[in-house]
């Protein structure tokens, strides 16, 4: 209930939330980034109580992760620019990296882009209708714009959770597409039914040359151990 969400709940909750930034930076980066674009355009005196609140452990952490990579012991250095991501040489995928960032994009994430951005344009137009569109689309592309450009984990392939959330943001507007183009005609329910299960097919077609691919796939490899023993000793 909005209306018992006092300024007091704001404070609690967001210093719950601002320990995200030890536990799982990429959720952090998340949820901050959608809360400075909710204050931009909405201007909430409760939302700005529950950011600063976040702000307050959760930058001092952030500032703890990156001053560590100074200490030899604690070191979890790599390299944070990473522009056009798996298309970059630097991670290793031949395919992708042969490939121009934004047909990379196309071919993996088929019409979802598009039909985000065509939702936002008819959004933006409405803001009364649909008053977080503007926080949503903005959210999302400052994130995917983020990992397209900065490695923020060790592993590049990390950064799949950043994008996970900004394809997250973009779900709300998309939904606005499907609504608009079903007002307009009958003949627009074939339309968002094949734009749909286009987007079903292309998600289960690549976990499918996932499974048949790359069988020998690891969760965990020897790296990856040897990291974790770092933080046991």
């Amino acid at each position: 209930d909005a209306g018992k969400f006092t300024r007091k709940t704001a404070i609690i909750t967001g210093l719950g939330l601002s320990l995200l930034a030890l536990t799982h930076v990429h959720s952090y980066i998340a949820i901050a980034a959608f809360l400075i674009f909710y204050f931009a355009f909405q201007r909430d005196r409760k939302t700005f109580m529950y950011s600063f609140a976040i702000a307050i452990i959760g930058c001092a952490s952030l500032a703890f992760l990156l001053l560590r990579n100074r200490v030899p012991e604690f070191s979890l250095s790599w390299d944070f620019w990473l522009p056009g991501w798996a298309t970059n040489s630097h991670t290793g995928l031949k395919n992708a990296s042969e490939m121009n960032p934004i047909l990379f994009w196309i071919l993996n994430t088929g019409l979802y882009l598009p039909m985000a951005w065509a939702g936002f344009w008819f959004a933006n137009k409405d803001t009364e209708s649909y008053p977080l569109a503007r926080t949503w689309f903005g959210a999302g592309m400052f994130l995917f714009v983020l990992a397209n450009i900065f490695n923020l984990q060790p592993y590049w392939y990390d950064n799949l959770k950043t994008f996970t959330y900004a394809f997250f943001f973009f779900a709300p507007l998309i939904g606005v597409l499907f609504e608009k183009l079903l007002s307009m005609h009958k003949a627009m329910y074939a339309v968002v039914l094949v734009a749909f299960f286009a987007q079903v097919w292309s998600g289960a077609s690549d976990l499918n040359f996932l499974r048949t691919k790359h069988q020998g796939t690891t969760f965990f490899n020897a790296a990856e151990f040897s990291i974790a023993e770092e933080f046991k000793h």
